[in-house]
């Protein structure tokens, strides 16, 4: 999962996976998973092939390559706000860390990479760490695990009848 494509895969897919569940009425856990598996590998920077770039336009190569993982990275960024943002409308403190991709750009005007790497491990990691921690993750993972082993149906899985 290193490549620009497996992250866009992943994370559209996830993105996707969540706004069903939020549809049927889920929690806002119900990427939680997906979301910790994401925020971790956040600051790490996708590798692009030169297979990835369909088309050259007017810019360098170099160029073309920088703004495709800058997208690919936002992208990323778009989901890990997607779950905090359905953590804020159920009044979840994750919640107040809202608004990641626009403070992203506004910190970050320049499309660097380095520099979105540094905002991301200083300002949103720690943020982020702050409001959802390890032992606060694993027991929400065990508070699901319970309800799906009391008969209660997760959001997102199907009712095998």
């Amino acid at each position: 999962m290193h490549t620009a494509r497996s992250v866009i895969a992943m994370t559209s897919l996830g993105r996707a996976y969540v706004r069903n569940c939020r549809i049927r009425g889920g929690s806002w856990t119900s990427g939680i998973n997906l979301y910790w598996w994401n925020k971790n590998r956040l600051d790490q920077i996708p590798e692009l092939l030169v297979d990835d770039i369909r088309y050259t336009g007017a810019t360098s190569l170099k160029r073309q390559a920088d703004l495709a993982i800058w997208s690919v990275m936002m992208l990323r960024l778009c989901f890990i706000d997607d779950i905090v943002e359905a953590a804020f409308v159920e009044n979840d403190e994750i919640g107040l860390e809202r608004g990641i991709t626009d403070r992203a750009a506004t910190a970050v005007q320049d499309f660097d990479l380095r520099k979105l790497g540094v905002w991301i491990r200083r300002e949103l990691l720690p943020s982020l760490a702050a409001r959802l921690n390890n032992d606060r993750y694993r027991s929400i993972v065990g508070e699901l695990k319970r309800k799906s082993e009391d008969g209660f149906i997760l959001p997102g899985e199907e009712i095998n009848k």
